[in-house]
């Protein structure tokens, strides 16, 4: 099973992209940035499919 599959199944995921964290648990999502210690902007896009629909979510994290 596929980690699509999964989540629709279970409701659950979670998956790590270098200093970016995105899990859903049930209805909730969230979304946890490690400490931004590069002397630079960091951005962030998740994007977020249910069926037929879906929507982006945008982010910025300043530099520390």
């Amino acid at each position: 099973m596929d980690e699509k599959e999964n989540c629709a199944d279970t409701g659950k995921f979670e998956k790590t992209y270098e200093w970016l964290t995105v899990k859903r648990d049930g209805e909730n999502l969230y979304v946890t940035a490690q400490p931004n210690n590069t002397g630079k902007e960091r951005t962030f896009k998740v994007v977020i499919t249910a069926g037929d629909a879906g929507d982006t979510l945008y982010g910025t994290q300043p530099a520390q």
